[in-house]
C-alpha cells in the first residue's frame, strides 16, 4: 500500500513496502542504491539525511557523492532526476504534497531562508528574507509551510503561505534555543 523510508545507524537509508493498517513492512527492505548526504549545518547537532517524500510517492535527495550539492528526484523505477541549477548551499529538503514544487533552507552569508524550487518552471524563489530559520514542513493544503525561524522580532513556528502572508504558530518558549524538525498531523491538521 506504500513504502516507508528510514534511517538504520548513520550511513544507510533503508526502503521497504510498508502497510499504513498493519504498522507492518510487508517484504524485505533493501538499502537506497545512492548514497545520501547527510546535514553537516550547525541547524542540528547529529547528521541527518537530506531526503524527503510527498503524500503522492516523489523521493528527493541529495546524492553524498555530488560535490556540487545538485538537488535530485528519485521516481518509483529508480531513475534521477537533477533539478536546479541551485545557487546557494542548501539543506533539508521538503517536497510539496503533489510533488511538484521542493522547499528547502539555502545559506547565504548570515542568514538561512526557505527557498522553494518550482519543478514545473524549472525556477528557484525565494519565500523568506534575512531569516534563521531551521526547519520547514508543507502544510497537507501545498499553499502554505510551517517554518521554525527565528527574526528580528519573533521566533517559533510561523505558518507562511506562498503569497507570502505568515502568522506565527507557536512561539519559542523562554529558555528554548529553537524549534526544528516540524511536521504535519493529518489526523488533527495540526502542526507537531
Amino acid at each position: 500500500r506504500g513504502h516507508i523510508a528510514f534511517e538504520r545507524d548513520v550511513d544507510q537509508v533503508l526502503v521497504g513496502p510498508f502497510d499504513v493498517d498493519k504498522l507492518a513492512l510487508t517484504s524485505p527492505r533493501g538499502p537506497l542504491v545512492d548514497a545520501v548526504r547527510r546535514s553537516s549545518t550547525t541547524v542540528t547537532t547529529l547528521p541527518t539525511a537530506e531526503l524527503a517524500a510527498s503524500q503522492s510517492g516523489t523521493l528527493a535527495y541529495v546524492p553524498a557523492i555530488d560535490a556540487a550539492g545538485a538537488l535530485g528526484l528519485v521516481g518509483p523505477d529508480g531513475t534521477f532526476e537533477a533539478l536546479g541549477p541551485l545557487v546557494n548551499d542548501y539543506t533539508f529538503p521538503r517536497v510539496s504534497p503533489d510533488g511538484n514544487a521542493i522547499a528547502f533552507l539555502g545559506a547565504l552569508g548570515q542568514y538561512v531562508d526557505v527557498e522553494i524550487y518550482d519543478r514545473l518552471r524549472g525556477s528557484t524563489t525565494k519565500l523568506t528574507q534575512d531569516e534563521a530559520a531551521s526547519g520547514v514542513a508543507w502544510h497537507p493544503d501545498g499553499r502554505s509551510l510551517a517554518i521554525a525561524s527565528r527574526k528580528k522580532d519573533a521566533a517559533g513556528i510561523f505558518l507562511k503561505q506562498l503569497d507570502g502572508r505568515e502568522r506565527l504558530l507557536v512561539a519559542t518558549p523562554a529558555g528554548v534555543t529553537s524549534l526544528r524538525n516540524a511536521a504535519w498531523s493529518p489526523e488533527i491538521g495540526g502542526v507537531v
